[in-house]
């Protein structure tokens, strides 16, 4: 008959953690290796400037109804809120040129129009009341996940988020190459 000591139950206990994040960690590579992730990886290098970052939550509540000859027989009551983490700002790889103009005693950097740079969502079933007759799908979620998403980025578009990464980008470029710019010749204006 097998006996556990109390080093063995010691050691089983303090390597269980351990054992569980590797259990987690293989699910993720087996998944990912039935499904083909691993070969959709793309890695590439970016030139990005973000200047802006915009925070913000929203949440949405839906209905669905399953009718049986017109008639609601049931519904299912679903509550979903988000976070949103919105980044906008330059794609130096696109455009980012310094030039001099010794006419004029002008230093002159040239950015492209700013535009989202990153967009990141985290949403949240805060709600969810399913009906007897009601089964609720992926894209019941995912829907209401998108729209969430549309709903963040056209705020951000729709508001003076672009001016002011521009504004931003102006006062940085100031105080970054307005030394240098003086140090080259004190006639120089960035």
């Amino acid at each position: 008959k097998y006996v556990e000591t109390p080093c063995g139950v010691a050691l089983k206990e303090g390597l269980q953690p351990m054992m569980k994040r590797l259990e987690a960690k293989a699910a993720v590579a087996d998944f990912s290796r039935a499904k083909g992730f691993l070969e959709e990886k793309v890695e590439k290098a970016v030139s990005e400037w973000a200047t802006m970052e915009v925070r913000d939550k929203k949440g949405l509540s839906t209905e669905l109804k399953t009718n049986v000859w017109g008639v609601n027989v049931s519904s299912t009551d679903i509550e979903i809120s988000a976070i949103s983490i919105l980044k906008v700002g330059f794609k130096l790889n696109d455009l980012f040129d310094i030039s001099v103009d010794e006419g004029r005693n002008a230093v002159t950097i040239t950015l492209p129009e700013p535009q989202i740079l990153s967009h990141e969502v985290y949403p949240k079933v805060d709600k969810l009341e399913v009906g007897w007759m009601r089964e609720v799908q992926d894209e019941d979620f995912n829907k209401n996940f998108n729209l969430l998403r549309r709903e963040f980025r056209a705020d951000a578009i729709n508001s003076d988020i672009m001016a002011k990464a521009k504004q931003e980008a102006v006062e940085l470029m100031d105080l970054m190459f307005s030394p240098v710019v003086a140090s080259l010749n004190r006639r120089y204006k960035l």
